[in-house]
């Protein structure tokens, strides 16, 4: 029924509030990704970091922390920790990721 009514001039659909979404001038055009309180710390655990900076980590500054502390450690399983930090930070609610433009 939504779609006739649409069609017809039913009632308006108001617009849902889309959250904001900033760029990190210092990340290019990589778009940004808001991490939780919980997650932030989760992400500093894994990456053995003190703060990442406000609420606002890219994804892009989020990828390349994390091969630089895997490189860095050298271990067995960096890959997979790498990959379980990605899966845990797109879970997490109220998280938007904007992959970047370009695919390396």
């Amino acid at each position: 029924m939504g779609l006739l009514s649409d069609i017809f001039g039913g009632k308006k659909k108001t617009a849902v509030p889309q959250p904001r979404r900033r760029r990190d001038d210092k990340v290019g055009l990589a778009k940004v990704i808001t991490l939780e309180e919980m997650t932030k710390k989760r992400v500093c655990e894994i990456l053995g970091i003190e703060d990442l900076r406000g609420p606002m980590v890219s994804v892009v500054k989020a990828r390349k922390l994390m091969c630089d502390w895997t490189s860095r450690v050298g271990e067995k399983g960096a890959y997979e920790k790498r990959q379980f930090l990605m899966k845990q930070m797109k879970q997490m609610e109220g998280i938007i990721i904007v992959e970047e433009e370009e695919q390396k």
